[in-house]
């Protein structure tokens, strides 16, 4: 009897620690949406912008996830940090390359760096906290801790490739793509949200994504109006062989920008 009413005791216990813990994390994302409000912001910064195609500059201010529930706080570009500090003047050395290879050297930086890049990986999600209980995360953090997703991916390409003298636009999109699973021999297509930057290359716009390598220099506007790619379709030199990964017979791939989304928001100084 005693075993069984301790049992119910410690259950007990739990149950109200846990019913803390969600309240604490419900309390700061409320907080975290009080700390953003858009009037004070419309004080701060000249332009907003609701997702689009965008140049972030020093002391920008990327909405976060957080304000519609999500776990992502806001992301301040602050140059000053040392670890962007550090990004920045590394890619401005590299200013006198040919474009093509500044893209290749800056897209192995970023595969080198970014080794927690899944949302479910415990320093991702760490950040993920921190970030929320302060209302926002300087960029730096995210270097520091090695850690992003896609988001985090495309943002440090954006900011590398402006520092090393290559114009691009950051955007966030509804993408398709695949998984090919050698096994079954099957294709599976995804459709998730997705952020990579846009350069243009030889009068062409070609993506540029450390994240996703089936997308990475092929061509934007090719993959907004079809469905597929194919080995014909215009791609760049830094595109990745992806047919070398497929059996032989197989003439077309699914990848394709579904839209360009219209958030974040972006505060612009």
């Amino acid at each position: 009897m005693r075993s069984f009413l301790a049992r119910i005791g410690l259950i007990s216990v739990l149950f109200i620690f846990c019913c803390q813990f969600f309240l604490q994390i419900d309390a700061h994302a409320i907080q975290c949406q009080e700390i953003f409000k858009p009037n004070t912001y419309n004080k701060t910064f000249q332009r907003i912008q609701q997702g689009g195609f965008v140049n972030l500059k020093n002391g920008s201010l990327i909405e976060g996830s957080v304000v519609n529930g999500g776990l992502q706080p806001h992301t301040k570009i602050d140059f000053a940090h040392p670890s962007l500090k550090a990004l920045i003047d590394e890619a401005n050395s590299i200013r006198h390359l040919e474009v093509e290879r500044r893209i290749q050297i800056i897209t192995e930086s970023s595969h080198r760096l970014f080794i927690h890049k899944e949302y479910a990986d415990p320093t991702y999600l760490f950040l993920m906290a921190r970030g929320r209980q302060v209302g926002e995360l300087s960029f730096g953090e995210y270097i520091a801790k090695r850690a992003g997703t896609c988001r985090e991916h495309a943002i440090f390409m954006h900011l590398a490739l402006q520092a090393a003298g290559v114009p691009n636009k950051l955007t966030y999109a509804l993408y398709r793509h695949f998984n090919y699973d050698r096994s079954k021999k099957s294709f599976e297509v995804l459709d998730e949200d997705h952020a990579f930057v846009v350069v243009e290359h030889a009068q062409q716009r070609f993506i540029v994504d450390s994240y996703f390598h089936e997308a990475h220099g092929q061509s934007y506007d090719h993959l907004l109006t079809n469905m597929f790619i194919t080995k014909n379709s215009p791609r760049a030199p830094w595109a990745y062989d992806l047919w070398s990964a497929v059996p032989t017979g197989i003439d077309r791939l699914p990848i394709h920008i579904i839209k360009i989304h219209n958030f974040p928001v972006y505060y612009i100084p």
